[in-house]
């Protein structure tokens, strides 16, 4: 059986051993939690399970969600049972991390079954080779290490998205008696993509009802996929969220999810995407370097003319699938196009393979993993965002400091930078943006911005650059003495929900 000699399980624990080491650079290196608005997805978990706020949580600045609920649901369990924490706001990204490994391993399973499987480097059949790079050149990339450990959405719908692809094209790929099981898994993680971030879940369906044509030059193979049953059932899940949100807070799904989150994004005039359409294929390949590299010789020998009927048709259909929507927006990130670079990761596993005779491009990727293993590492550490702005850091250090000072004492947290600093949510508590001025009759702890008029702190933190160089500090103030009241003290965003 493929995949099972000696030789193929030692090379696999050495590749698996390389992303354990990388990830685990990614994991001690400084906190990025202050980025990509992680504080408000942790803030919405702690809403939940403080507030019981299922449907439509808030910040710690009052502010309606903007995204499905789904990562906060599968945070949520951990929250509850082991309190807020770094590992329990991102334990859901870290699974999908590795659950979406598995993923491609099966996807270049699939794809390179029918190609050759003549021995190549160290004994190993290049088929072999190819499933086997496939994995680590997702797993060893920029966007990949970064996601694995963040608290958003991105890594679940990653996952999702590449299971309702994998699934489609499994459906398709068999008559229809036989597709059922993959139909259902199709539509199933179509839905989970919905709830996890909306609108992109129409790009698997997209995928499933131009698959049939594009690659098999047949309409009528859609009924592999189950759509008179699977599309309304989808519909009717998916949409069950955001008809709630109108019926909860009518004017937040209106004025803010649908003209601000969604029709924000096509902002300017109608063919300005379209100038600007470059960019989202150049910010694919800058985002998975070292290996995109392997995209040039690739795509020079690719039979592009027969394209429709390679074994990458299904993945090179799904990059651009996901790549079109982004060609139209005004706001273009690496983060929003990472669901392209699983299928990507099966593409260049091909060129790695099979787009020079030999073994020199092969020879020259396999040398590269540790290379790449280390370079990621030192970047993490030292030379990323995050290294260099102790923002994240300087936070933690101050929550661990309160903590036992606080104890089962109350405590006021004052309007800060809710949006960057997510304090309130790993003390877990939720104030919804409700900053009393004055403090309770038996008195209370208060975080508040440092100021020339501040009381002496019991703890103060670091400077947190990404405020502007503030610093937070904790003071006892007695009953009904006034607090929260300093303007001065309130960063550019207090009070500001959007």
């Amino acid at each position: 059986m493929r995949g099972s000699s000696p030789r193929f399980l030692a090379v696999a624990a050495g590749i698996l051993v390389l992303i354990v080491v990388a990830l685990a650079f990614r994991i001690v290196s400084p906190s990025d939690i202050v980025s990509r608005d992680q504080s408000r997805t942790v803030s919405y978990t702690v809403d939940m399970a403080v507030n019981g706020d299922f449907v439509l949580a808030v910040d710690a600045n009052g502010f309606p969600a903007t995204k499905p609920p789904l990562y906060n649901y599968l945070s949520l369990p951990l929250v509850k049972a082991f309190g807020p924490g770094v590992w329990t706001f991102t334990f859901p990204s870290l699974i999908a991390y590795f659950a979406t490994l598995a993923l491609v391993y099966v996807i270049a399973r699939f794809t390179f079954a029918g190609m050759g499987s003549e021995t190549s480097l160290w004994g190993l059949s290049k088929f072999d080779w190819a499933t086997l790079l496939a994995v680590i050149f997702y797993a060893i990339s920029p966007m990949a290490l970064r996601l694995a450990l963040v608290a958003r959405p991105d890594m679940v719908l990653i996952f999702f998205l590449t299971l309702a692809f994998y699934a489609a094209t499994r459906a398709l790929a068999l008559p229809r008696q036989e597709s059922g099981r993959w139909a259902a898994l199709f539509w199933v993680a179509t839905a989970l993509s919905a709830w996890d971030k909306g609108p992109l879940a129409f790009i698997p369906i997209a995928y499933g009802f131009l698959a049939p044509k594009v690659i098999y030059d047949d309409w009528r193979r859609c009924d592999r996929l189950w759509p008179l049953v699977g599309l309304p059932l989808t519909l009717a899940v998916g949409l069950v969220w955001p008809i709630a949100v109108a019926v909860i807070n009518p004017e937040h799904m209106f004025h803010i999810l649908l003209d601000r989150e969604i029709a924000g994004q096509f902002e300017g005039s109608w063919y300005s995407g379209i100038l600007s359409a470059w960019k989202a294929p150049g910010i694919i390949f800058s985002r998975y370097m070292p290996w995109a590299l392997l995209l040039i010789p690739g795509a020079i020998v690719f039979p592009w003319r027969r394209w429709r009927t390679h074994p990458l048709a299904p993945c090179l259909l799904y990059v651009v699938l996901v790549a079109i929507p982004f060609i139209f927006v005004v706001s273009r990130r690496g983060d929003r196009l990472a669901p392209v670079y699983p299928a990507l990761a099966v593409v260049c596993a091909w060129a790695a393979l099979y787009a020079l005779r030999g073994q020199a491009l092969l020879r020259t990727s396999v040398a590269m993993l540790p290379v790449a293993a280390a370079g990621f590492s030192i970047y993490f550490l030292y030379y990323s965002i995050q290294a260099k702005d102790p923002s994240g850091r300087h936070l933690l250090e101050f929550v661990r400091a309160v903590k036992p000072v606080v104890g089962t004492r109350t405590l006021v947290v004052c309007p800060i930078d809710n949006r960057l600093l997510a304090f309130q949510a790993f003390l877990g508590m939720n104030q919804q943006g409700h900053n009393p001025t004055d403090a309770p009759p038996d008195g209370a702890w208060v975080v508040a911005y440092e100021t020339p008029a501040s009381p002496a702190p019991k703890v103060r933190s670091g400077i947190l650059p990404i405020v502007g160089g503030k610093r937070l500090l904790l003071y006892w103030a007695d009953g009904r003495s006034p607090i929260c009241r300093d303007r001065a003290a309130r960063g550019p965003s207090a009070g500001n929900s959007a």
